[in-house]
């Protein structure tokens, strides 16, 4: 796996040759209304064992020249989701130095705590 590409089409994590397993989004958006302030949302997709027929149907990232893999594409059989969900957990927590819990609720979701 690699890291893609200089300039902004070849960013994301890439398996075999181009095809994208992983993308990061950052959205800021002004709402309006009273308050007109400034919202940022983001979010990390790590495709485990999707259908990757679905990926036919639009261009993901916007980027119309490259496919996407998955990790259950990658190595035959993919892990356990909760499996990768707390290793991808506790990777981001030690990258951004913070304590990575459970959500109350959900069996494998994390949250950021300082």
């Amino acid at each position: 796996m690699d890291g893609g590409e200089g300039g902004t089409a070849g960013r994301g994590v890439r398996g075999k040759g181009s095809e994208k397993i992983a993308a990061i989004g950052v959205r800021v958006s002004r709402p309006g209304g009273a308050g007109g302030g400034w919202i940022a949302t983001h979010g990390l997709a790590l495709n485990v064992s999707v259908d990757l027929a679905w990926f036919e149907r639009i261009v993901p990232c916007g980027i119309a020249d490259r496919g996407v893999t998955s990790i259950q594409r990658l190595l035959v059989e993919a892990p356990e989701i909760e499996a990768i969900a707390d290793r991808l957990a506790a990777s981001f927590g030690e990258v951004f130095s913070r304590r990575m819990r459970i959500a109350e609720g959900l069996r494998s979701a994390a949250v950021v705590s300082r």
